[in-house]
Order: structure tokens, then C-alpha cells, then sequence
């Protein structure tokens, strides 16, 4: 049985459609034509009391039936709290409240708990043959930056996703000549880079713990981040000029 999916996001397991989304305070892989509207809903999720402690996405296999396609494997849903509202095929078990199952339906995601046979309520999707209304407007970087902040704001300030250790404290020197374009784990996870190296042996050089390998992997955008938070620079994880600059010439203290 087909998705829904296809017309919107095009094949199953398309990972290079995939980017880096935090939500929740967590980092998952979900497909950037429908990053948006996630966020959206996650946004208005952050103004409920209700304490999400596990989001997962993208996976790539198939239903429990083995019939077709999970819609995970279009990096198109997510599941929340999977031990609380555990996958059923008789009454619900749920400890979403109403409204927070709200921020998400409003937001064009189709909610497994209202089901009419089975009922899953930790998954959210938006494939049509699962109540989802899809609405590809692509990944904002602006709005994620903003759904960070609002997360932040609700929670102290801290990012649990984020454990880089204590800040080091070395000296800054002049950086090299900006490579000219940008670096991320959306661009540089699977492939090396030798600027991607050259910045993580700066890294590695002033105290933090990373092995230089020239991937651009999780633990280097974390780092990146939490840098990026300390200067007031835009905190997207991406190493553009001023990040690979400040990097090597600010004082980290």
C-alpha cells in the first residue's frame, strides 16, 4: 500500500533530502521539504506542559506488516514517548494531553492515536493515507534558530543535546583564509574535506574533545553550536566565515 507520500517527497530513503532538525532539545534526521512544517507544530508543542524525553524519525525499513513502505522511511514523521503510548491494536494508551496532540494536527500531521483500528499514538506523520495533509515549503534555517531559542527560553537556557564539556581556555590566533564556502554535517557527514579537517584540528588544538577525522560529524556541529551560542553568532552549526574566523582568533572563556 502507497504512502501518499511519493507525489510530495519522491522515493523512500532518499537520505540526501534529509537535514539536521533539534527539536525537543534533540537532533533527528527529517526530510527538508517537510522540516517546516515540523517545526511549526514543535513550536507550539514548547507551550505545553508535557515532557518529551525520546522523538525519533527517519528509519529506513518497512511496516510491521511487511506490506509496504514505513512512513519513517520517508523521514516524514516522528514518534514521541514510544513507552507511554505504546502501539495497540485495541484501547488507546496515551499520557499526550489533548491539546499538545493539537500542536501537531493543526500543523498537517496525521495522529496515530485516532486510528479506527489499531492505534499508535506516539506517531505523528504527514502521509495522507495516515490523516497527514503534507506541505512542502522547504527548511528555514531562521525558524529552526527560532524554535532553539523558544526551547531554550523554556528550559533555563540549556541544551540538554549539547555535551561539549567545559569551555577550554586557550589564547586565539589569526585564522587561515576562509575556504569560501560553507560547512556543515548536511554537506561534510559522509565525505572528507580537508578544510572540514583543518577545522577540526583547530578544535582539537584548543582543548576540545574531537578526533579530526575531515567528516563534519555530530560531535563537531555540537561544538560548533555551543561556540556559535558563546559569541552571539547565528547558532545554525554551519562553519561560515565569521564561525571559522572567531574560531581560531576569539578568547573561548
Amino acid at each position: 500500500m502507497a504512502s501518499g507520500l511519493e507525489p510530495y517527497y519522491g522515493n523512500h530513503c532518499q537520505r540526501q533530502f534529509h537535514v539536521p532538525v533539534t527539536v525537543f532539545g534533540k537532533t533527528i534526521s527529517f526530510d527538508r521539504r517537510a522540516a517546516n512544517q515540523l517545526l511549526r507544530a514543535v513550536m507550539k508543542a514548547y507551550e505545553i506542559p508535557y515532557q518529551v524525553y525520546r522523538i525519533e524519525s527517519f528509519n529506513c525499513r518497512q511496516t510491521t506488516s511487511g506490506k509496504s513502505w514505513s512512513t519513517h522511511a520517508w523521514a516524514a514523521a516522528v514518534d514521541i514517548n514510544p513507552e507511554k503510548n505504546p502501539f495497540t491494536t485495541g484501547a488507546l494508551k496515551t499520557d499526550m494531553p489533548s491539546d499538545f496532540v493539537e500542536c501537531f494536527t493543526s500543523e498537517g500531521f496525521g495522529w496515530g492515536g485516532g486510528w479506527r483500528s489499531v492505534k499508535d499514538a506516539m506517531h505523528f506523520s504527514l502521509a495522507p493515507n495516515e490523516g497527514g495533509r503534507p506541505k512542502p515549503h522547504g527548511f528555514d534555517r531562521a525558524l529552526q534558530q527560532a524554535a532553539i531559542e523558544l526551547w531554550m527560553d523554556r528550559h533555563g537556557g540549556v541544551n540538554p543535546e549539547i555535551n561539549v564539556g567545559p569551555t577550554p581556555k586557550k589564547p586565539g590566533k589569526k585564522a587561515p583564509t576562509f575556504p569560501g564556502y560553507d560547512m556543515d554535517r548536511e554537506r561534510y557527514s559522509r565525505k572528507e574535506d580537508d578544510n572540514v579537517r583543518l577545522f577540526q584540528e583547530r578544535l582539537a588544538e584548543r582543548g576540545w574533545n574531537l578526533d579530526p577525522t575531515g567528516k563534519f560529524n555530530q560531535a563537531t556541529e555540537q561544538i560548533v553550536r555551543a561556540f556559535q551560542r558563546e559569541k552571539r553568532l547565528f547558532v545554525d552549526g554551519v562553519v561560515g566565515k565569521n564561525t571559522w574566523r572567531l574560531i581560531w582568533e576569539a578568547d573561548i572563556t
